[in-house]
This record gives C-alpha cells, sequence and structure tokens, in this order.
C-alpha cells in the first residue's frame, strides 16, 4: 500500500482492518518513505506492505483494494499521480496471471 496526499497512515489502518477479516496471520512490514516515481511534481509516499493467508481468491482481495482505494477518495486520472490510497496485489501464492485487471506477479514487482 501507498500515498502520498491526505493522512495516508489513516488509510493504512482501515485496510489493514478490512483485510485482517480476509486475511489469518496478518503481518504488516514497517512503514518506509519513497520518492515519486513520476514526471509530476508530488509529495514522496508512504508505503507499507500486508502479508497473510487467505482462502479468498485473489480477485476477492482486489476487489477489497479497489473499494478502499475509492473510499479514500481516489479517482481515475493520471497516471503515477499523486493518490491517498494506492492498494497493489504483490503476489499470491505461486499464481502466475496476466489479466486485464489483474496480474500476478504484480508486473513492476522488484
Amino acid at each position: 500500500m501507498g500515498g502520498n496526499v491526505g493522512d495516508p497512515l489513516v488509510w493504512f489502518r482501515t485496510a489493514a482492518t478490512a483485510f485482517a477479516a480476509m486475511l489469518d496471520e496478518l503481518l504488516a512490514a514497517p512503514l518506509y518513505r519513497t520518492e515519486a516515481i513520476s514526471s509530476l511534481s508530488q509529495p514522496p509516499y508512504l508505503n507499507t506492505v500486508l502479508v497473510g493467508v487467505t482462502r479468498h481468491p485473489a480477485a476477492d482481495l482486489l476487489a477489497v483494494g479497489k473499494a478502499l482505494e475509492h473510499a479514500a477518495g481516489r479517482r481515475l486520472g493520471l497516471r503515477h499521480g499523486p493518490r491517498p490510497l494506492d492498494v497493489d496485489l504483490l503476489l499470491y501464492d505461486d499464481v502466475v496471471t496476466a489479466g486485464s485487471e489483474l496480474r500476478l506477479p504484480h508486473p513492476r514487482l522488484r
């Protein structure tokens, strides 16, 4: 998860609560800051990663993430633009998929 406008930490807590209902053994990485990778001038991002065990399909997790982004005020707009919350599904077990909505592993995972 990441965010660089408003109060991303509030949204991280909201997202963690929502995902806790879907993920067992939920762990959160320490918070860290990264510079925005964009040609647009914007503040740095606050980031974290959640890890857990689930029986829910990856598509359900992604749908919750997108609903959380919308609730935080994120709207479709400039690619790589500022946002209050960005939720990406990075990995889901050893699943590899390249659908239009869901790509696993995340294409920019390093």
